[in-house]
């Protein structure tokens, strides 16, 4: 089943979000979810989140700074045993 675009892929998300949400039977939420996945081509467990609100939308600006830098300590008895 082709995928849809981006645009047409969020207004269906929204819409199937608000369907998500007012289904209270376990059985009703998971055909629901089985056309979800089938319609988006997403898996399920995502798909879950997605329409329960929970996925972010963009990366945080933590998460995208990369590893934290240590500094390098010198001192003269280290610099004998661990020459830079």
């Amino acid at each position: 089943m082709p995928h849809l675009m981006d645009k047409s892929l969020n207004d269906y998300i929204e819409h199937m979000r608000e369907r998500y949400a007012r289904m209270t039977g376990k059985l009703a939420r998971s055909k629901l979810l089985d056309r979800f996945c089938e319609t988006t081509g997403l898996e399920r467990k995502y798909s879950i989140k997605v329409l329960s609100g929970q996925r972010r939308e963009k990366p945080t600006a933590a998460s995208r700074r990369g590893a934290t830098r240590i500094p390098i300590l010198t001192s003269p008895s280290l610099d004998a045993f661990y020459p830079l």
